[in-house]
This record gives structure tokens, sequence and C-alpha cells, in this order.
């Protein structure tokens, strides 16, 4: 009976670790992607005049990135370049003007540490982000614009879980945020120290080279 037993927890056991080693195997290495999702970008700062503005909708990015395990902990970087179409449009604290904003683009580098549980992949990640901001004051009664862009640059922190598909690939979700540092911005008149914060919800399809 002791050897039942023995035996039983043995293959109980190998299954196990096969499982977890299969699971592992899926991640490690380098491997290549593209994420599409929706965000939101808030801007805040000294100038109440644009106090409030927000940008939101869809971006798309590609990826790139390198995986390496030690028993059921997967460790990696990841680098990733996108297009974002996050617009608003607010009435400004002065209404009568509309403060306008958005998100053009958005670079990110980080890193990534997670655990498996069978088929699944649940991590964590920080690491640092750049972004095109396009801010603009309209007067209501003329029409008269005032742009300016900005190229800003923050910290990112976020968690996701990632999942092994079927032919090689795995199917990821995460959600990020992002807050970027204090920027001025020329428009009707000087804006300064604007700080953005970015939200995120993206999914994604991984292949492993």
């Amino acid at each position: 009976m002791g050897h039942l037993r023995t035996g039983l927890a043995n293959g109980v056991a190998a299954v196990l670790t096969v499982g977890s080693a299969s699971a592992q195997t899926a991640y490690d290495g380098t491997y290549w992607g593209f994420a599409l999702g929706a965000g939101s970008a808030t801007f805040e700062g000294s100038a109440a005049n644009l106090v409030g503005a927000t940008s939101g909708g869809a971006r798309a990015s590609g990826l790139v990135g390198w995986n390496t395990s030690r028993g059921d902990m997967v460790y990696g970087v990841e680098g990733s370049l996108g297009l974002a179409a996050m617009d608003g449009s607010v009435p400004c604290f002065n209404t009568d003007w509309i403060c306008t904003s958005s998100v053009a683009a958005v670079v990110i580098a980080r890193g990534r540490i997670g655990q498996v549980f069978g088929s699944n992949l649940v991590y964590v990640t920080a690491g640092f982000a750049g972004a095109k901001f396009e801010l603009a004051t309209v007067l209501n009664t003329t029409d008269s614009t005032f742009p300016d862009s900005v190229t800003d640059f923050g910290y990112l922190v976020g968690a996701g879980i990632e999942r092994i598909s079927e032919g090689g690939w795995n199917l990821r979700a995460e959600i990020t945020l992002v807050e970027f540092g204090a920027s001025d911005y020329q428009l009707d008149r000087t804006y300064g120290d604007m700080d953005a914060t970015m939200t995120a919800l993206d999914f994604s399809l991984i292949r492993r080279f």
C-alpha cells in the first residue's frame, strides 16, 4: 500500500513538473507581437484654464521582448512603439475657450516578473514611457486656435495575465498606468507645469521566435 501511495505521489509530481516546464517553454526566449487597446490621459497643473483637459480613444502598438525562467518564475524585458487616436475636447475653466488634447504616439521600455500557474503567466511590470502630447486652446468667438505639442517622459507600472494558446501563440491582457513629468505648453499664453497621467487596457497577440 505504501508503494502504491508513493507511486501515485511521484506520478502526480511528474505530471505537474511536465506541465510547469511546458508552460515555461511557452514564455522563454525572444518574442514579438502586437497590441490593440484603449486608453485615456488627464492633464492637470497650475494653469487653471486647462485643468480637467482629458483625451481618450484607441491605440495600437508593436512589441518585442525576451523572457527567461527559473522554476515557475518568469523574468523579462520588453519594448514597444505605438500610435494612438486618443483625443478629447472640453470647455476650459474659462468657458469662452475650448481645451483640446490628444495623445499621438507612445514608446515604452520595461521589465516584467511573473509566476506561472498552469497555462497562465500572471505578472507585474514597471519601466519608462514616452509620449507625444498635443494640446490646444480655441477661442469660441473667433475659432482662433493656439496649439502646441510636447514629448514627455515618465514611469510606468502595470499588471497582466498571459495565456498559452495553440500554434505557438500566446494571448495577453494587461492594464498600465503612466505618470509623466511636468511640461510647459505655449498656447494662447504659457501654461506651465502641466502633468499628464495615462491609463490603458491592452490586449496582445504574442509569438516567440
